[in-house]
């Protein structure tokens, strides 16, 4: 008889330790077994912008104070840089605020563009553009005009390019455009932002799924 109540007692235990460490079926899974998870990827670039064309010289008024403001300038520029998510044609639309005569003083600018992603091959002043559209952005910038310690006049945008549709959707870049008036092309150095995604599953099996 003892015998017997050991060997249920023993069975018992063996019952309730299974059951506390074992999950018995998929409701005993966690609830988040298969949840979204993003990670970034920051890639660097650098090139060059170069005029293209103006579509608009803007409305010139030179204020009571003697400071000059230039409103509506529209123009269309080709980035070239080592990124393809950052390189095709970009339309800016700007206004100008100088301090006193234009291009003979300092100021700042300020404005809004889109840019129409493109292959770009050649070189300055050859290059050969895409016809073909993988994407576009809408950049927001500002920035001062100076001179620096040589004299030459110096425009300096800062740069913020949301990715709006194509390859490039969700994107996000940062750059800063560095132009020198006796150069008149733009240095661009700058990094975008693009997410991936993957399905995290505990089950055994790991990450699945791959970036956007």
């Amino acid at each position: 008889m003892k015998r017997l109540i050991l060997m249920l007692m023993g069975a018992t235990l063996i019952f309730f330790s299974c059951s506390k460490d074992e999950p018995s079926g998929p409701e005993s899974m966690p609830n988040d077994q298969n949840t979204l998870k993003s990670a970034v990827t920051k890639v660097d670039y650098q090139g060059i912008e170069t005029y293209v064309s103006t579509q608009d010289a803007g409305e010139t008024t030179v204020l009571p104070n003697g400071k000059t403001l230039i409103v509506g300038s529209i123009v269309t520029w080709l980035d070239v840089t080592d990124a393809w998510q950052a390189t095709g044609l970009t339309l800016w639309t700007f206004d100008v605020l100088w301090d006193g005569e234009p291009y003979k003083s300092t100021g700042k600018y300020w404005g809004k563009g889109e840019m129409s992603v493109r292959t770009v091959t050649g070189s300055m002043g050859n290059w050969d553009i895409g016809d073909e559209e993988l994407g576009t952005w809408d950049i927001s910038f500002h920035g001062p005009i100076v001179f620096d310690e040589d004299g030459r006049l110096k425009f300096t945008a800062y740069s913020i390019g949301i990715g709006k549709s194509g390859k490039v959707k969700g994107m996000v870049f940062h750059s800063v455009y560095v132009l020198y008036l006796d150069e008149f092309y733009y240095h661009i150095n700058g990094f975008y932002i693009e997410k991936h995604y993957g399905h995290r599953w505990h089950g055994g099996h790991g990450w699945h799924g791959g970036h956007r």
